[in-house]
């Protein structure tokens, strides 16, 4: 019996690798279920998934909350009690797994917001929590939980809390920033440059501005110098990618934002990332992962850089927008994760391509092939400092730099969409003529750059 089923297991996935971009765990997840949250155990071998379902396994039933070994299935005990509630985060801390949430129950037993699992029973984190947990990050040995909570038994802890393993450990300064209803919201929390970032919503200045994003240097609380305007505009994630803070969201450039669903920060400027995702009605990024040199996002959308198809899910090398070959049809994938050599994917959808999948799919990383808008690119790019043609180009471009480079310290560099280098060149004179005709046919990537300056624009091989 155990040969059959690896067998059958091993052909499924052989049928992925050779035919499909995604597999889907179909039968798991019955009725109208979906996944909210993923989470890769530090030593790769447990795959956590939370959200809202009833799945079922070799005649074991999972509620809410499930873990994969990259084989088959397990429960965690009864797992949650309350009906139609879900898990939002999970996170392993001192050999425990966490989850946060909307629940009251796990299995019978009378548990609120937030829970841990020793592998064997589920627990209170001591005092009941007057409301649900968004998120967890671990610092300084420390889990760190935010979420929208007004109390912590009789204490007025609020949105955000510190937990050693033990006890509840108030921050040194209360939150501020709440809208005083009890509706703010803590979603997001990420460590840059010696300070606590959140992010979330409801979040108002001592002037009344709104606001999506705070910082703590651990003794007090500062604004953070973006603005963020719209409405219904929320920050949902936030990841360091290339030593920048990435922040995503729902929010709109036409609104005031700095970008559409996502934006980055240095520590000193804080920009767009592309157009990145310019749906009308559907311009939100839900979670990121770091996965092999990439920051991918997933959400409720359907296009990245105007004219891509994403179909839910992204990746960014620092330089391009690229999607897989195919994505969910519905656009509401919700997590993301990276599980031995494979791209999970969680969500509410229930198709991907032509095949039916259901709240949780894996990506074929063998065919993550970057699909690339060659259309949205400047023909003779004229700038301030620069002068570029024809483009696109057959074999030779010429490049007019300005007095504004220094001619002995400028360097070409040309890159493909990965980012890879495949060309550098110094030139000799402002005015400079580059045959390219080792270069195949696609898109690719100019950098002019001396000392002081650097400017990257996309040009075309035809």
């Amino acid at each position: 019996m155990i040969k059959i089923k690896y067998i059958i297991f091993c052909l499924f996935i052989w049928s992925c690798v050779t035919g499909q971009n995604w597999l889907g765990l179909n039968g798991i997840i019955s009725g109208s279920g979906y996944v909210e949250s993923l989470y890769t155990n530090p030593a790769n071998t447990k795959l956590y998934i939370g959200g809202i379902f009833n799945a079922t396994y070799n005649g074991k039933t999972m509620k809410n909350i499930m873990v994969y070994d990259g084989v088959g299935f397990d429960s965690l005990g009864a797992g949650v009690g309350s009906a139609g509630l879900r898990i939002n985060d999970i996170i392993e801390y001192k050999n425990k797994i966490y989850i946060g949430g909307l629940f009251d129950y796990m299995g019978t037993k009378p548990i609120k917001g937030v829970a841990k699992w020793d592998g064997v029973k589920w627990d209170s984190l001591g005092e009941q929590m007057f409301g649900y947990i968004n998120s967890f990050k671990e610092y300084n040995n420390e889990l760190y939980l935010g979420g929208r909570f007004t109390s912590i038994g009789n204490q007025p802890f609020k949105y955000i809390i510190k937990y050693d393993g033990t006890n509840w450990i108030p921050l040194f300064s209360p939150f501020p920033f709440d809208d005083g209803t009890g509706n703010s919201a803590i979603n997001c929390m990420e460590v840059f440059q010696g300070q606590m970032y959140v992010g979330g919503n409801n979040f108002y200045d001592t002037s009344g501005n709104f606001m999506c994003l705070a910082k703590f240097n651990g003794l007090s609380w500062d604004t953070v110098n973006v603005k963020m305007a719209g409405f219904a505009t929320e920050v949902f994630d936030m990841k360091i990618y290339n030593s920048k803070l990435y922040v995503a969201g729902r929010f709109k450039k036409s609104e005031g934002n700095v970008g559409n669903a996502i934006m980055r920060y240095d520590g000193t400027t804080w920009s767009e990332v592309g157009k990145a995702v310019t749906d009308a009605g559907n311009c939100l990024i839900k979670n990121m992962a770091v996965i092999n040199n990439k920051l991918w996002v997933v959400g409720g959308f359907k296009s990245i850089e105007d004219t891509l198809f994403a179909g839910g899910i992204a990746s960014w090398n620092d330089t391009v927008w690229c999607v897989p070959p195919t994505g969910t049809q519905n656009y509401q994938s919700t997590s993301i994760a990276y599980f031995q050599n494979k791209i999970i994917m969680g969500g509410a959808f229930y198709d991907i391509g032509n095949d039916t999948v259901q709240g949780i799919a894996v990506l074929n990383t063998d065919s993550t092939n970057c699909t690339i808008n060659l259309t949205n690119v400047k023909t003779n790019v004229l700038d301030g400092d620069f002068l570029i043609s024809p483009n696109p180009f057959t074999d030779d471009i010429l490049i007019k730099l300005s007095g504004k480079f220094i001619l002995s310290e400028t360097k070409f560099t040309i890159t493909n969409s990965l980012g890879q280098v495949l060309i550098n060149f110094y030139p000799s004179s402002y005015k400079q003529n580059l045959n390219l005709s080792s270069l195949s046919a696609s898109m690719y990537f100019l950098t002019i750059e001396d000392n002081s300056n650097k400017k990257t624009i996309k040009i075309i091989k035809q």
